[in-house]
């Protein structure tokens, strides 16, 4: 497996106000394959990306690329060699695929 995640958990506030936005999310991803992340507004897609790609910590869980596995994600920059593994396109609903092109 490329990319494995594992009983991922993200909350953002405190006290009364901490909100649970992943919860547990768990994912597996062969290498070459083309992913689509799809959800109403809100629902966390670029929480999880942006987890993936190391510029936010999850509470809890793991995330392995190309099997090398960080076990803690709260250690800072834990992930700077996805750059090189991972790439992420993000499109608005008026982009079409041929404006890429």
């Amino acid at each position: 497996m490329y990319l494995e995640i594992k009983n991922i958990h993200k909350f953002f506030g405190t006290g009364e106000n901490r909100t649970e936005v992943l919860k547990g999310i768990n994912c597996n991803i062969e290498k070459g394959s083309i992913c689509v992340l799809l959800g109403p507004s809100g629902s966390g897609k670029s929480t999880l990306l942006n987890i993936i790609g190391g510029i936010e910590t999850a509470e809890e869980g793991s995330i392995s690329i190309n099997g090398d596995t960080i076990e803690n994600m709260n250690e800072k920059n834990s992930f700077h060699s996805t750059e090189e593994s991972t790439s992420v396109m993000f499109f608005s609903p008026t982009t079409s695929f041929q404006t890429l092109l």
